[in-house]
């Protein structure tokens, strides 16, 4: 048997975002690395797509709320493509924080939460989070 840990949420319906901040200019498709399974794709316009059965850990180090869920799925979703390299981390890192603070304002967050929640995404920690070594490992029980 093949998994993988750490993570709180599943999504359960196909959904979609359109970016403000991370616009690539072609598409990026993010699959699933066992069965090739489409996860996510971003549009070269910036649509931000998500399929059914993405898991994503919340907001890290901070507490879930109405207003972070789509949010944190969003720049978990922009993460993990940095991390896997579908994304250059250089160009797209601070925009990604930006989208999540800008969804976070979008869906009722106070603007003192969401600067706190961005000064968060905005540090150190959280840009070491978007490194390959980081992508979690799929673990295998005989």
């Amino acid at each position: 048997m093949k998994y993988s840990s750490g993570y709180k949420y599943v999504t359960r319906a196909v959904g979609s975002y359109q970016c403000k901040h991370v616009i690539p200019g072609r598409s990026v498709v993010l699959q699933d690395k066992l069965s090739g399974r489409v996860l996510a794709i971003l549009s070269s316009t910036g649509i931000l797509t998500w399929y059914e059965y993405y898991a994503w850990d919340g907001a890290s180090f901070s507490p879930d709320l109405e207003s972070t869920m789509l949010a944190a799925l969003i720049h978990d979703i922009l993460c993990q493509m940095m991390r896997l390299g579908l994304l250059d981390r250089e160009i797209y890192w601070h925009a990604a924080n930006r989208e999540f603070r800008d969804c976070m304002l979008s869906r009722g967050a106070f603007k003192i939460t969401a600067w706190a929640y961005f000064q968060g995404v905005e540090t150190k920690l959280a840009y070491q989070s978007t490194l390959a070594k980081n992508e979690p490992k799929i673990l295998e029980v005989p």
